[in-house]
């Protein structure tokens, strides 16, 4: 999707040095004639700026593509709402569908959200990266569709992941699943004696501020010991995993997530 986005950006940067080192061969090949460097230069300056321009306009569309959001657009039917939730018992919970991926499968995705609506759960929450790249252009009505088809029965919460924000597109997301587009990234919902914190982490402690840090420990000092608190989140904390083989990264334990939220769980 961004191939010619970044095309143009090595484009914006070869061509103007490209220039310059043709103005100072130009200028010191003919430098007894100073007027005639001058307009050569003032050519390549023109034509720098033109590429730049060029380039930068044709990075910035590719991105622009996807950023809007259509002004009816579809809307999830059965949507679980933040306030006045319903009795929770018997919930499914799920993660990464990446809609619209080329390597996602999407008879796998049908057959788990047909399953998890025949089972009659009481709620189904899709922790992040519901679409591969969340500025592509009606990703989520795709989306809502497939989720109003398949599960018409079995309210769903949406949470944002890393994927549903690239490229600046958690607006987008927040519009869909939130209703407005500067809902709150990270909030509460409270079920009888059982309570859900839903925290806004998607690449790691990177979105952990401490302004959410504080919101945190307000939550859980505000919630009775007996009741049932379950935090959830699109980054994982204590996983298991693998280490891939290209880029030789753990995709298991965060130590930053694991140093910096477990002592807050295990205090309350």
């Amino acid at each position: 999707k961004y191939d010619n986005q970044f095309h143009a950006l090595e484009l914006m940067l070869l061509v103007p040095p490209l220039f310059f080192l043709l103005t100072l061969i130009f200028y010191l090949v003919t430098k007894k004639q100073p007027v005639v460097t001058f307009i050569f230069s003032c050519i390549c300056v023109v034509l720098s700026l033109g590429c730049a321009g060029f380039c930068i306009g044709k990075a910035i569309s590719t991105v622009k593509a996807g950023h809007y959001v259509p002004k009816n657009h579809a809307v999830v039917k059965n949507m679980l709402p933040k306030e006045n939730v319903p009795l929770l018992k018997h919930i499914a919970v799920s993660s990464d569908p990446h809609w619209n991926a080329d390597y996602s499968t999407p008879e796998d995705r049908v057959a788990i959200m047909q399953q998890v609506n025949s089972r009659k759960y009481d709620a189904f929450f899709m922790l992040g990266d519901i679409t591969d790249e969340g500025d592509v252009p009606n990703s989520y009505e795709t989306v809502v569709k497939d989720i109003n088809t398949y599960l018409p029965d079995t309210p769903v919460r949406c949470v944002m992941g890393n994927h549903d924000s690239l490229v600046d597109a958690c607006w987008i997301f927040q519009t869909y699943f939130n209703g407005k587009a500067n809902a709150p990234l990270y909030y509460r919902m409270d079920s009888g004696n059982v309570h859900f914190l839903i925290l806004n982490l998607l690449w790691g402690t990177e979105d952990f501020t401490g302004a959410q840090r504080k919101w945190l420990i307000s939550q859980l000092e505000d919630i009775p010991q007996a009741d049932t608190v379950v935090v959830m989140s699109h980054c994982f904390y204590v996983s298991n995993g693998y280490v891939d083989k290209e880029s030789k990264k753990p995709w298991y334990d965060i130590p930053s997530m694991v140093d910096k939220l477990c002592p807050i769980f295990e205090k309350y």
